[in-house]
């Protein structure tokens, strides 16, 4: 007995359906479906078939190509199932209708600006229900880049077809493919200026600690959530941004590419893209205005060449303003002394000085003091103590410095700390408090205790003016920047083991950072570019992470007093696990009165819970660095060949996940 091939047997019809979760196109495919079985046009079933097909086969139709398939039909319907684009080089758009299943906006300007029409398909259904008077057209479906790869081998006999290579020199990897395109952060660049000038007499040995290469910001760090609900991003670069974020950034891009064709931009200008969006919450249009004003600004502004050192070591030496240290989250802290500025330099005509000082301040934070993705932002801490009238400056040389500061980027900012206010700024302080907005009260603080910074700094860290165990500074450049640790009112004072110069690790593209790119891969986001001299800093810090876990159980018997030295031997004896315990022990030695420990039996416990928090922290980045260190080998970092260092899982270094990449550049 046989079967039905064609019904039931061999032969299948296998129909394909569209995937999308788009409801206007599966509202079209039902549409075109019923016209395609209810009638008999062709026109109907070629729709309804391509209406259904995947994306790489719905390829977009340039103004160019349109124009030319409609030359000579005129009062006829261009018909495209997919997208219409625009083409610059086009001039001049004849006037057609044309239905499609979508229009970039500067095509369907330019379309309704020559007197044409742009359909949707069902309108087109409504007025040309069989297809008569129309003309099928399709974008070239073999023009994606993916079909430059596809054939004979690359290299063999009459085989034009690209390998694939990511692309050419050492100067890519440490710059990145954009830039070698002309392109950075999705803009057209051009190079980037020189800002400052800094000599190595005044470069800051510990401008970036060694505990910035393996920290990781936590949620907070990221958004800045205010108790009223609102947020306000603060790092940007080489982390994952929404797809809002995304969204504003790619307007902002054909925004660019469409008013400002010829514009050349920046880098340090399309890196804070993100921030001058973020501010003015995705308005696209202001936010461009914005960015091409910064660029003038900033050429405007270094157009006599960059700020050097050797310009502004006199003015440093007021010590008007200075980088002290820096908070728990890495954020180094800007110091200004207002009752330190000369009435000479609060006219208008020294305003410039001033300004000057400033960015240098801010373009060295910028270049030396940040990692992207880790540490982006600023606190200020604002000293009015010992302020009088006469060190006010007039509105003229105010204006001045606001202009500066408003040309600095969105969101560098975390804090504004004002300290040791006059008695008149001190009493009405509650009165401003009130007035302020939450969200203005969590970004200003107006700090009437000193003893409150120690919940964002460790001591050392602040000046004792300031609240902190540090003596007042007195000098200014070199900045006097400790180093850690920076754990929230640690009284251990600077460690000692400190790996200096580590913000020689970086390159200039490495810590300008980049924005997040949805095609490309997590890791090539994330990516640090490193300096040649990457691998030696590296191996020191490895190196200093060893003798900093074999050298804390020396630094808790040196922290005992001499009563206590017999019993830190005993435990030292005992082995490690009570070691850890040394620091809970120095605080119930003998020696004291008992009135002494009932006066201070709060601070003592508050001292114990900091202890037990800082060992567990400690604990825990040993246990890390144990397993890391299993699988880092110190002589693998510089094998390999010369532009590239390939530490194996070193995301206890770079904070990147799996296996990671450093780029170095070539010198």
């Amino acid at each position: 007995m046989g079967i039905d091939i064609v019904a039931g047997g061999r032969i299948k019809k296998k129909e394909r359906l569209a995937k999308t979760g788009n409801p206007y196109i599966l509202l079209l495919c039902k549409l075109y479906k019923f016209l395609a079985r209810r009638t008999e046009s062709k026109f109907n079933k070629v729709i309804y078939k391509r209406l259904n097909m995947s994306g790489r086969n719905k390829p977009p139709l340039s103004l160019s190509k349109l124009g030319k398939f409609m030359a000579n039909k005129e009062g006829k319907i261009a018909v495209v199932v997919g997208t219409v684009t625009d083409d610059k080089r086009l001039y001049e758009v004849p006037k057609v209708t044309v239905c499609a299943l979508r229009f970039t906006e500067t095509a369907r300007a330019r379309i309704l600006k020559a007197g044409g029409e742009c359909l949707t398909f069902d309108k087109l259904a409504m007025r040309s229900p069989l297809g008569q008077g129309t003309v099928l057209l399709r974008g070239p479906v073999k023009s994606r880049e993916a079909e430059r790869h596809f054939g004979k081998a690359p290299g063999v006999p009459n085989s034009s077809t690209a390998p694939y290579v990511r692309a050419k020199g050492s100067w890519v990897e440490a710059n990145g493919v954009e830039e070698e395109k002309g392109l950075v952060n999705g803009f057209a660049s051009r190079p980037e200026i020189e800002t400052i000038r800094v000599s190595s007499w005044s470069m800051a040995p510990f401008s970036l600690p060694q505990e910035a290469l393996d920290f990781v910001p936590h949620v907070g760090t990221i958004h800045n959530r205010f108790q009223n609900g609102d947020a306000e991003r603060m790092i940007y670069c080489n982390t994952e941004l929404t797809e809002v974020e995304l969204s504003w950034l790619r307007r902002l891009r054909q925004e660019a590419s469409s008013l400002l064709p010829d514009m050349e931009w920046l880098p340090s200008v399309t890196v804070a893209a993100a921030r001058f969006l973020g501010d003015v919450a995705g308005d696209h249009k202001i936010a461009l205005q914005r960015m091409r004003d910064s660029q003038e600004w900033r050429l405007n502004f270094f157009k006599d060449g960059p700020v050097a050192d050797s310009q502004i070591v006199e003015d440093m030496k007021l010590g008007i303003l200075y980088f002290c240290g820096r908070d728990h989250a890495l954020r180094p802290a800007l110091v200004i002394r207002a009752s330190r500025i000369p009435p000479e330099l609060c006219t208008e005509k020294c305003a410039e000085r001033f300004n000057r000082l400033f960015m240098f301040a801010m373009e060295y934070f910028l270049r030396y003091m940040i990692v992207p993705g880790k540490i982006e932002n600023v606190c200020i801490i604002l000293d009015l103590s010992n302020l009088s009238y006469s060190q006010v400056p007039p509105l003229a040389a105010l204006m001045e410095v606001k202009t500066v500061l408003s040309q600095q980027n969105a969101g560098r900012v975390f804090r504004f700390y004002v300290c040791n206010m006059p008695f008149l700024l001190r009493a009405i302080s509650g009165v401003v408090q009130a007035a302020m907005t939450e969200r203005q009260r969590q970004k200003i603080a107006l700090i009437t205790d000193l003893g409150a910074l120690s919940k964002d700094f460790a001591l050392h860290q602040l000046e004792e003016d300031l609240g902190g165990s540090r003596p007042v500074e007195k000098t200014f450049l070199p900045f006097p920047l400790p180093p850690g640790p920076f754990s929230a009112g640690c009284r251990s004072g600077a460690r000692r083991d400190a790996v200096p110069n580590v913000h020689e690790i970086l390159t200039k593209a490495g810590a300008r950072g980049r924005l997040w790119d949805a095609a490309r891969s997590p890791e090539e986001n994330t990516r640090l570019d490193f300096a040649a001299t990457a691998g030696d800093i590296l191996r020191k810090c490895q190196q200093g992470q060893h003798h900093r876990v074999n050298d804390d159980n020396d630094s808790n018997k040196k922290n005992i007093g001499s009563e206590g030295h017999q019993e830190a031997d005993r435990v030292l004896q005992e082995g490690s696990s009570e070691a850890e315990e040394a620091p809970r022990r120095r605080m119930l030695l003998p020696g004291k009165r008992k009135d002494e420990e009932e006066t201070e039996e709060p601070r003592k416990e508050e001292e114990e819970n900091r202890f037990s928090k800082e060992e567990e922290e400690l604990k825990l980045r040993r246990r890390r660095r144990k397993e890391d260190m299993r699988r880092v080998d110190a002589s693998v970092l510089m094998q390999g060949p010369e532009d590239e260092i390939r530490p194996p899982q070193c995301s206890w270094i770079c904070g990147s996940l799996g296996r990671c990449k450093v780029s170095v550049a070539s010198r």
